[in-house]
């Protein structure tokens, strides 16, 4: 049994120390921009060329009584309209000035069943099994602790919920981080498997530069 426990210590080292998941330097990239700067980059009306909005969101299949997380919601390009189709979605960030800029979005458009919560780089902020889904874009090569974050955003899925991550594909592409802050799709499944989550599927052909990856 001791040999046992041993070998697994000794495996979940190895699979540390073979991480190449950096996600201070990616938070060090986005930290080189303003604010505004930022807006403009998420905000970005070419974005929609790509980013493919309404065909992610039907990748989701929504109820109209789903309860849905965005977790890490930036200026809520996903968050407003996730709120068209289903009953409630929790938006989250670490940055305040997003928070403060949906909560600013909702208020004006007069959008009632959206919740924004500042969070932190480890908690994801959600309550234990509040969410039917949860959708992050563009923002788990920015997790700290990924295998640990991840496992947090399964404790919030109800039972037969789903995990969804868009993020950037491998390589230099016209848009996303540079190359070498990427998490590599290998990388996520390992981290996904240490989390807890079973079965893992991949689109890699809807978008052009992003994959779909659904976790349950």
């Amino acid at each position: 049994m001791k040999s046992k426990i041993l070998y697994l210590g000794l495996l979940l080292m190895a699979v540390s120390c073979k991480s190449k998941h950096e996600p201070n330097a990616a938070q060090n990239h986005m930290n080189s921009s303003s604010f505004e700067e930022l807006v403009a980059r998420f905000n970005d009306p070419e974005r929609a060329e790509w980013q493919k909005v309404d065909e992610v969101l039907d990748a989701l299949q929504l109820d109209e009584n789903d309860v849905v997380a965005d977790v890490g919601a930036g200026t809520g390009y996903f968050t407003l309209p996730l709120a068209g189709r289903c009953k409630h979605v929790v938006a989250t960030d670490i940055d305040k000035r997003f928070v403060d800029y949906i909560n600013n979005e909702i208020e004006e458009k007069g959008i009632s069943n959206v919740e924004v919560r500042l969070t932190t780089t480890n908690e994801p902020g959600l309550n234990e099994l509040e969410c039917d889904k949860i959708i992050t874009v563009n923002t788990v090569h920015h997790f700290e602790k990924l295998a640990k974050f991840l496992s947090k955003l399964r404790d919030g899925l109800r039972i037969g919920g789903t995990l969804y991550i868009i993020d950037f594909k491998e390589g230099d592409l016209p848009v996303g981080p540079p190359a070498n802050i990427k998490l590599s799709l290998s990388e996520l499944k390992r981290n996904l498997g240490l989390a807890g989550f079973s079965k893992v599927e991949v689109d890699e052909n809807s978008l052009p530069y992003q994959f779909i990856l659904k976790a349950y």
